[in-house]
């Protein structure tokens, strides 16, 4: 079964209002408790790496403040800065099914965002682009969810067999290739290639659907699907072995 998460993309230079996370160190803060209600920002900084002073990155660390309050904390009370992680912040360069090059791009330029738990529905007090993930109760991870014949969103790790699409690229490809087909007779042999793959092994087996660079033609991996452990790669093939349309 998958839960979904509501989380949203939190930006440097946005405030947004969170609840205070059930942390170790929020329990010893003499300014707020955790469950209670606040507005964090991000502020990138750009440093010199530890060990090697000649190499400056950005560095991400948060600032909050109470609610209808100017005065803002950006250090903990021994002066330390504070981290993402306290607040339960997620990198979204490094979050799994939301991932994208462009998205990891940004956080090494001192752009990035993290994901955040909004503590309202007003987009004024928690703005950003939704995020909001699927966590699987089987597998426990956070997954992009895979809808399947019958319409129901399943998991894509564990749930999922047969012939598998999740980009919407090779979806479209998918109906190209199928017209093409049509136009050349061959309907019926693009279709038992295509079950060939969903049934292979019994239906026990994942096969996830690629475009290849090749005109009219797919790569293919086929996968154990795992519960609990991650699914078990088991071999993967090119247009050599499936280019359905001559």
């Amino acid at each position: 079964m998958l839960t979904k998460t509501k989380l949203r993309a939190l930006s440097p230079c946005q405030w947004a209002r969170v609840r205070v996370p059930d942390y170790e160190d929020w329990r010893k803060e003499p300014h707020v408790s955790p469950g209670d209600e606040v507005d964090i920002c991000l502020i990138p900084l750009r440093r010199p790496r530890y060990n090697y002073p000649n190499y400056f990155e950005w560095y991400y660390w948060v600032a909050w403040k109470k609610p209808a309050r100017e005065y803002f904390h950006e250090t903990t009370d021994d002066g330390c800065h504070i981290g993402p992680w306290k607040f339960g912040l997620i990198d979204a360069s490094h979050s799994g099914p939301n991932w994208d090059i462009q998205t990891c791009h940004a956080n090494l330029e001192g752009k990035g965002v993290f994901l955040y738990e909004p503590a309202s529905v007003d987009p004024e007090l928690c703005p950003g682009a939704d995020w909001s993930r699927y966590l699987c109760d089987g597998c426990e991870r956070y997954v992009r969810p895979f809808c399947n014949d019958q319409g129901d969103l399943i998991c894509p790790m564990c749930e999922a067999t047969g012939l598998v699409i999740t980009e919407i690229e090779v979806l479209d490809h998918l109906e190209a290739v199928r017209e093409n087909a049509s136009q050349m007779g061959l309907s019926a042999q693009l279709e038992r290639q295509l079950d060939y793959l969903a049934t292979y092994g019994g239906h026990n087996y994942q096969c996830l659907l690629g475009k290849d660079f090749a005109p009219f033609s797919f790569d293919f991996a086929l996968y154990r699907p795992g519960v609990k452990d991650a699914r078990k790669f088991v071999f993967n093939a090119g247009p050599a072995h499936i280019d359905l349309v001559k």
